[in-house]
């Protein structure tokens, strides 16, 4: 029951993002906010990879507007890095 309830999670949090990318909402900071929010649930069950893609484009719809020194800038960055701390370097290249 628990891998039952892991998959629909997983699928839910897929089909999210999915959504995310083919209609993304008019507000930057609020589509940053989805992919931040998207991109830590995935880290919080072990899903590094797909933890990563989220916080990238979260990081990549908030500096523009708040610099990268901004708080939130820095929360997503700081989570990108958890995020990348035990992939593989040859397999991802974080990109900002």
């Amino acid at each position: 029951e628990d891998a039952l309830l892991r998959k629909q999670l997983f699928d839910r949090l897929d089909a999210a993002a999915e959504h995310l990318r083919r209609e993304p909402i008019a507000d930057p900071l609020a589509r940053a906010r989805m992919w931040h929010a998207i991109g830590n649930s995935y880290l919080l069950w072990n899903r590094r990879d797909k933890a990563a893609a989220a916080l990238e484009q979260a990081l990549a719809e908030r500096d523009p507007h708040l610099g990268p020194t901004h708080p939130d800038s820095m929360d997503t960055l700081k989570q990108l890095v958890r995020a990348c701390a035990t992939i593989d370097p040859l397999d991802r290249t974080v990109r900002w």
